[in-house]
C-alpha cells in the first residue's frame, strides 16, 4: 500500500510541476522572477525525486538524501556552474548522507502501550468487584 501511495503522490507533484510550467509565463530572468515561482520550482524539485525514490526505498530520511542532491544539482544548472569537481562532490555528499542515517524501525513494548502491566486505577475496581461479588455469594 505504501508504494502505490508514493506512486500516486509523485503523480500529483509531477502534474503539479507540469500545470506550473505550462500556465505560468516564465519570467525573462532571475530578478524578475517572483518569489513564490522560486520557492514553488524548487520545492517541487525536492519532493519529485524524493517520493520517487521513495517508491523503491520505503524510507523517506534516504530518499530526502538522494532528493537533496538532485536538488543541489539543479542548483548548480541554474547557476552556470557546470564544473564536474562540484558534481562529483555533490554525489559523495549524497552518498554519505546516504549511509549515516540509520534505518531504524518503530520500537516495539511487547506489553502492549503501557510499560506497566495493570492499571492501578482498574486493578483496585476489580477487586472491589469481586469482593462484592463474594459477599453477595457468601450472604446466600
Amino acid at each position: 500500500m505504501a508504494p502505490l501511495r508514493n506512486l500516486l503522490i509523485f503523480i500529483l507533484l509531477s502534474l503539479i510541476l507540469f500545470f506550473f510550467i505550462y500556465f505560468t509565463p516564465a519570467p525573462k530572468s532571475w530578478i524578475e522572477s517572483k518569489t513564490w515561482q522560486i520557492i514553488l520550482i524548487f520545492t517541487l524539485i525536492l519532493f519529485i525525486p524524493t517520493f520517487f525514490v521513495n517508491i523503491f526505498l520505503n524510507y523517506i530520511p534516504r530518499s530526502f538524501c538522494i532528493g537533496l542532491g538532485v536538488l543541489m544539482a539543479s542548483l548548480q544548472l541554474a547557476l552556470n556552474q557546470k564544473s564536474p569537481y562540484i558534481y562529483a562532490l555533490i554525489v559523495l555528499l549524497t552518498i554519505l548522507l546516504f549511509f549515516f542515517i540509520p534505518k531504524k524501525g518503530l520500537p516495539r513494548h511487547p506489553r502492549g502501550l503501557t510499560r506497566s502491566p495493570k492499571i492501578p486505577k482498574l486493578t483496585h475496581a476489580i477487586k472491589q468487584n469481586k469482593f462484592a461479588r463474594l459477599r453477595q455469594r457468601h450472604k446466600r
